[in-house]
């Protein structure tokens, strides 16, 4: 039994966990590195990745406007989940370069399926010595990256193609257990000088 409106929140990998997964991604064949670094570097949705094509690479930026989901009678493609869903995202240099050396033999950038999706990435966990995270939790990475780095809500909710801050703030955005530390001291600091001017 779950008390209505109490989500239990999933854990968070930490700075040295990501550095394993991707550690662990690059053993990978460049299919699957290419897939899982896509949403890792970009934050894009996993239905989103499998819709994309290699037409929708536009010089150093991707168009990111359709997904492909799983539905009871198979995959299908679909558009947007919502207006602010098409967005146009930069792919850093080390990506356009992973891009470059990926044969192009489908329309599609890639073409794994979800269940290849899911046992590679419990592959990769494996590989990394960690505990299973969900393929999703790589999009919960790059929110968590945009908060320590302080971009504003308002290019964070367009790069992760949200309408509003709501679902950014409740679920995506994380701080990593390092900063937390850094936080307490820091709040610790403040208030020792506070209550013990003299110390």
């Amino acid at each position: 039994y779950k008390k209505k409106g109490i989500t239990k929140e999933r854990p968070v990998a930490d700075e040295e966990t990501v550095q394993r997964l991707i550690a662990a991604l690059e053993t990978q064949s460049l299919k699957y590195e290419v897939y899982y670094k896509l949403i890792l570097a970009t934050g894009m949705r996993r239905g989103e990745a499998c819709g994309l094509r290699w037409s929708d690479i536009d010089g150093e930026y991707v168009n990111i406007h359709t997904a492909i989901v799983e539905g009871e009678n198979g995959a299908a493609e679909k558009g947007p989940k919502s207006y602010s869903g098409a967005r146009r995202v930069h792919l850093p240099a080390y990506l356009r370069d992973l891009l470059a050396r990926t044969p192009q033999t489908d329309e599609h950038i890639t073409t794994l399926t979800g269940h290849a999706i899911y046992c590679g990435f419990s592959r990769v966990c494996e590989k990394a010595g960690v505990p299973h995270y969900r393929f999703h939790d790589l999009r919960h990475v790059n929110a968590s990256v945009m908060l320590e780095a302080h971009i504003p809500d308002k290019y964070s909710i367009k790069r992760m193609g949200h309408a509003t801050n709501n679902m950014l703030k409740t679920t995506y955005q994380h701080i990593f257990k390092e900063s937390e530390r850094t936080y307490d001291a820091a709040i610790e600091s403040a208030l020792d000088d506070l209550i013990s001017p003299d110390k």
